[in-house]
């Protein structure tokens, strides 16, 4: 009796020896951890879900005809964060009512500065295994562009929404380059002096995206200056495409087939619109909207 009560007394102490071991955790098993990782995905998928029906829901808001419904959805606009906040202030921003024109303005300078910043890519790169990636990013609505795929990790642009929800996920990022022009930059000098046969200690900078079948254009428009519509042609503009506007210029986005940029322009001449300037991006927008757009 003694012998059976000392071996269950050495079972016991044994089992709780292995229980404290680090490392032998229930999510140390890998498909435990693979199960885990998937819902940290099913997750992120239902909470982006319920955001984008939020959003849908506030758009009605800000365009209902009653000025008081707008006036009050402005001040839930001014509470929202996401990628998708920037098109929705453009709802306001152009309110035909001075009120609510006013109050949206008011409110969206506090603002603009953290929205633009958000919005900017950088250059990150992510811990992830290049054939994990492949699935979360064909799952997961992500506001980040692919360059390098590798075993263990990639390489490309992103904004600070896309790199908070990677973090959400458990995946570490490294931001390599804070902007795309802070990028090409670097990536200039280091082919100068590649060619130039000049030693460098820097490890060379990522090599970028791969050729673009549509590219992202910023075109302004001289509001001043539009004319009649040609036969067969309206002025209609998508509504969601408008980044800025005010009395004189708009701003509007474009993204179309590398090839067919030419067909882009004559279209818009043909409704009767006068543009004054074409910026490649956000980036090259930014940095001299103020001609347009001043504070």
């Amino acid at each position: 009796m003694q012998i059976k009560i000392k071996s269950i007394q050495s079972a016991l102490i044994a089992a709780i020896i292995l229980f404290l071991l680090p490392g032998k955790s229930v999510a140390s098993n890998p498909e435990d951890l693979k199960s885990e990782k998937e819902s940290q995905i099913e997750d992120l998928i239902r909470e982006e879900e319920q955001k984008e029906k939020q959003l849908k829901e506030l758009e009605k808001r800000l365009g209902d005809p009653d000025k008081t419904v707008r006036l009050k959805a402005i001040e839930e606009l001014s509470q929202t964060d996401g990628e998708k906040v920037k098109d929705l202030w453009q709802i306001v921003l152009n309110d035909q009512d001075k009120e609510v024109k006013k109050k949206a303005w008011k409110q969206y300078d506090k603002l603009r500065a953290d929205l633009e910043r958000k919005a900017l890519h950088q250059v990150i790169l992510i811990h992830i295994p290049g054939e994990v990636a492949k699935d979360v990013f064909a799952r997961v609505k992500l506001d980040f562009t692919s360059w390098e795929i590798r075993d263990s990790f990639v390489i490309g642009q992103g904004s600070a929404y896309a790199i908070r929800m990677l973090k959400k996920l458990g995946y570490d990022v490294d931001i390599l380059y804070s902007s795309i022009s802070e990028w090409q930059e670097a990536r200039k000098s280091y082919e100068i002096s590649q060619r130039e046969g000049k030693p460098s200690e820097l490890k060379p900078p990522p090599e970028g995206p791969p050729e673009p079948e549509y590219l992202y254009r910023i075109l302004i428009f001289d509001l001043t200056r539009t004319k009649e519509p040609a036969e067969g042609y309206t002025q209609w503009l998508d509504r969601e495409s408008i980044r800025m506007k005010n009395d004189q210029y708009l701003a509007l986005e474009a993204l179309h087939p590398k090839d067919s940029f030419s067909e882009l322009i004559e279209d818009f001449k043909q409704r009767g619109f006068y543009i004054v300037e074409i910026f490649d991006g956000t980036e090259d927008f930014q940095r001299n909207r103020e001609r347009y757009f001043p504070e």
